[in-house]
This record gives C-alpha cells, sequence and structure tokens, in this order.
C-alpha cells in the first residue's frame, strides 16, 4: 500500500485540518506519487511559476542558499522529494524554475510529471509533448495568470522566444533515460522538428545567396565574350572581366565546399557542388588554353560550360522547389 493510501483516520484528520496542513508539497521518490497542499489562493501563479517571492516562500520556505547568478542561476530551496529546487527571480518573479531529482533516485517521466505539477501556474494548458534538438523531453504550456504576471519587455530581456503567458518544461536526462532535473522556463523552446527547419531555412539561405553571385558572373560572362565578338568591348577589358568571372567560379566553388548541409538536403548541395566544380575547372582551363593558345582545351572549356549552364537551370528550380526563392 502507498505511503499516501486513503486511510479512514487520515481522511477525517484532513476534514479536521490536522493533518497536511502545514505542507504545501511532497513526493515520495520510491512510488512516484504527489501530493499538493490544498489553497485557498484564487491566484494560479501564487507559490509557482510566475509567482512572487514572498508567495513561493510562503510555501516552502527561506532559501537555502541566496547567491543567485547570471539567468538562469536562482537561489537555492531545501523541498522534500528533491535534492534542491532553484528559483531565479526578475522583479520579484520566478521566471525560472530548476527541479533537482534527488541524487539516489532519478525519475521516470510519470514521476517527473507529477514533481513538476505543483509548481506551474494551476491554469496552465499543456501542449502535446515532443522533444528537443538534444532529443529530451519538452512540454510547451500557456497560462493567462503567467500573461499577466510577466510583461513581454521580461520575455524580450531574457531573449526567449513566444508571447506572455508562454512557458516550457524540458526534462534533463540521464544515460539510462532517467529525468534527473526539470527545467521550467519563459516561452517556447524550440523542438526538434522546428530546429531542423531553422537549420535548413539557414542552409538554404546561404546557398541561395551564393548560387546567385555564381549566376550573375555566368551572365558577366556571357554578355562579355557576345561584346567582343561584336566589337563592341576592347581586348583589354573583356580580359579583365572574364579573369573577374573566373575568379568568382573558383571562389564559389571554395565556398561550397564551406558549406555543411543538413542531411534532408545533402542532393541539394551534391548537385550544386557539381556546377561549381564544373566551373572551377572550366576556369582554370580557359585560362590555361588562352595564355598557351591550346585550341583543344578552350575547346573542352566550351563543353564543360555548356554542361554548367544546364546544370544552372536544374539547382535554380531545386531551390525554387525548397522554398529559397
Amino acid at each position: 500500500m502507498c505511503r499516501y493510501a486513503l486511510r479512514s483516520s487520515l481522511v477525517c484528520l484532513f476534514l479536521l485540518g490536522l493533518a497536511l496542513s502545514g505542507s504545501a508539497r511532497a513526493q515520495d521518490v520510491s512510488t512516484g506519487e504527489t501530493l499538493t497542499a490544498s489553497t485557498s489562493s484564487s491566484d494560479p501563479v501564487e507559490g509557482r511559476f510566475g509567482g512572487t517571492r514572498t508567495g513561493f516562500e510562503k510555501t516552502y520556505g527561506k532559501p537555502s542558499k541566496t547567491e543567485a547568478g547570471e539567468y538562469p542561476r536562482g537561489d537555492d530551496y531545501r523541498i522534500d522529494g528533491f535534492k534542491r529546487v532553484s528559483a531565479f527571480y526578475h522583479a520579484n518573479r520566478i521566471i525560472h524554475l530548476t527541479l533537482t531529482a534527488p541524487t539516489s533516485e532519478f525519475w521516470t517521466t510519470k514521476q517527473a510529471d507529477d514533481a513538476v505539477s505543483g509548481f506551474l501556474p494551476t491554469d496552465a494548458k499543456l501542449g502535446k509533448p515532443a522533444e528537443t534538438s538534444d532529443g529530451e523531453p519538452l512540454v510547451r504550456a500557456k497560462s493567462k495568470a503567467l500573461a499577466k504576471s510577466v510583461d513581454q519587455d521580461t520575455y524580450d530581456e531574457y531573449k526567449v522566444s513566444g508571447k506572455p503567458g508562454d512557458l516550457s518544461v524540458t526534462y534533463q536526462l540521464d544515460k539510462r533515460k532517467r529525468v534527473k532535473a526539470i527545467d521550467v522556463e519563459l516561452g517556447r523552446v524550440a523542438s526538434s522538428t522546428q530546429d531542423a527547419a531553422a537549420v535548413e531555412q539557414t542552409y538554404l539561405t546561404a546557398l541561395r545567396q551564393q548560387f546567385d553571385t555564381l549566376a550573375a558572373s555566368m551572365d558577366e560572362f556571357d554578355l562579355t565574350l557576345q561584346g567582343l565578338s561584336s566589337g563592341t568591348l576592347d581586348a583589354q577589358s573583356a580580359g579583365q572581366a572574364l579573369l573577374s568571372s573566373w575568379n568568382t567560379w573558383r571562389q564559389a566553388d571554395a565556398d561550397a565546399k564551406g558549406l555543411k548541409p543538413p542531411a534532408g538536403l545533402q542532393e541539394t548541395h551534391d548537385l550544386y557542388l557539381k556546377l561549381t566544380e564544373l566551373l572551377a575547372s572550366a576556369a582554370d582551363d580557359y585560362q590555361n588554353g588562352i595564355a598557351n593558345g591550346d585550341s583543344a582545351l578552350l575547346e573542352a572549356c566550351d563543353s564543360k560550360y555548356v554542361q554548367a549552364r544546364l546544370l544552372r537551370i536544374l539547382v535554380e528550380s531545386t531551390l525554387a522547389a525548397a522554398g529559397a526563392d
């Protein structure tokens, strides 16, 4: 039978107010059951995340350590069922909590759910479970009471995403996937899916910029050849313009090799590398062919450039399909 099983004698004592009246909360780590004391407060954040220091310490007592450091390191409290609870305050409001499991017994996910429940605003509406980019359990929530307690300026000051009322709960796991600590913080912590999307978008933006520079140099190369052929561009100016295009092609190849594509865009990256490598090779051959008067080498360059123009069309359409317009 559980430690907190309801027995008739305890029920009577509870009703009389003679038991559990001074205990705000206790947890039996071996069973994972949580007991939350009744409260007459109508404030959903009193003694909880988003609440005041006064309300929290009225419930749990004074901190054992008052050496709060930089965010999110806060004051430490000794609370039954926890190794420690750290609360960081801003303008006398809790904006970060770290609940550390007892060293002797880390929590299961169910036990962690029970452990954190007594510290969340009572009006908090939890979202669907997700994971961070590190594979740790994540739950995001909203609280109207928190929105009234902590304003947008505070969210902005601590550089957290989301709007007033948004909060996130993250479980820190050990190697055995047990929960060793829980973080409750302002804002919407990015899920693994969101992180992956952000990484892909960052890569596509960088690739698009590189591709646009390369495409512009190819256009300039074509115009230079046309001007040289029609006589509207003198040999010296044309030579300088061609050299500039070739240098751009070589640099584009080096820049492309420096990009690190996410797994889902590896094929796109490989296609772009074929384009840059072809142009970088053509640039060397063009320059050597002209310097040495090697007509065979110049013909080979022309063939490479034709292939590059076809690859350019493929890369352009691939980027457009990926949303990198």
